[in-house]
Formats: structure tokens, C-alpha cells, sequence
């Protein structure tokens, strides 16, 4: 298959550049509704990873019971638990916390349907904030680790 290529820039539109990750380049191409999956998919699998290490335990490990019980517990309460431990900071806390009130609002208060009553100025808010979410869950999980 023969990718375009926009002519002026000679970017491709249907894949990353080099070094852009994919929640950007969802952002980049205003791709709202898989950035918002793909960036949420994101910030909790980093947490629950975050949270595991807190307990010396290893999130993929499913069949553990001490792994399910802590994973188990809400988003929320794991977020809360993580800037009262100091392994986030208040503002780090702060644009995650944001990002998911939003995104629970988008689901739970008015569902997907509010997406289409938006402006675009408010998608184009709500995919920077998702974009900024996920890339600081993805730092703070590598500042871990090194």
C-alpha cells in the first residue's frame, strides 16, 4: 500500500513521525476518540505499575491475590495513595486527577454523545490535557525505574 504524504511537509498522516509517540500522534492527527482510550489505557496501567512497586509486587502477575487486591482498588484511591507516599508530586497528581474527572464526566454524566456537542477548541483542550496525563504517568513510571 502506497502511503501520501502531505505535499508540503512530506509527513505521513497515517503513522507516527520518528520519535512521536503515539498518544501525539493522535493528538497531531485529532484523533479524539482513540486518544482518549489509548492515553486513559495508558495513565493506568502505568499507576497500577506505580502502586505495585509500592507493595514490592509485580502488576502483571494475575494470578497473584496480593497483585489483584491492590489493583482492584479504584483509580482513584491508587492516585491519592501515590502522592500521599511522595512517588508523585502534587502538580503531577493534580493534571492526572484533572484529565480523569473529565474523562469520567465524558462517561459517566453526559456520555459519549457530549464528545459531538463539544467546540473544537474544547476537543483540541480535552486531547492536550489527555496527551500531558499520559506522557507524565509514563515519566514518573521511568523515574522509577531508574
Amino acid at each position: 500500500m502506497l502511503v501520501e504524504c502531505n505535499d508540503l511537509t512530506g509527513v505521513a498522516e497515517d503513522r507516527p513521525l520518528p520519535n512521536e509517540s503515539q498518544v501525539e500522534f493522535l493528538r497531531r492527527t485529532e484523533r479524539l476518540h482513540e486518544l482518549l482510550l489509548l492515553a486513559w489505557d495508558e495513565i493506568e496501567f502505568n499507576i497500577d505499575q506505580l502502586v505495585a512497586d509500592c507493595f514490592g509486587l509485580h502488576a502483571t502477575e494475575n494470578d497473584d491475590s496480593k497483585v489483584k487486591w491492590v489493583l482492584d482498588k479504584s483509580f482513584g484511591k491508587k492516585l491519592e495513595f501515590l502522592k500521599e507516599n511522595q512517588r508523585i508530586s502534587q502538580d503531577d497528581y493534580s493534571v492526572i486527577h484533572a484529565f480523569q474527572r473529565k474523562r469520567n464526566d465524558l462517561f459517566r454524566k453526559d456520555g459519549w454523545h457530549a464528545i459531538f456537542m463539544m467546540s473544537q477548541a474544547e476537543k483540541r483542550q480535552l486531547m492536550d490535557e489527555a496527551v500531558k496525563a499520559s506522557t507524565i504517568s509514563t515519566h514518573i513510571l521511568f523515574r522509577k525505574s531508574s
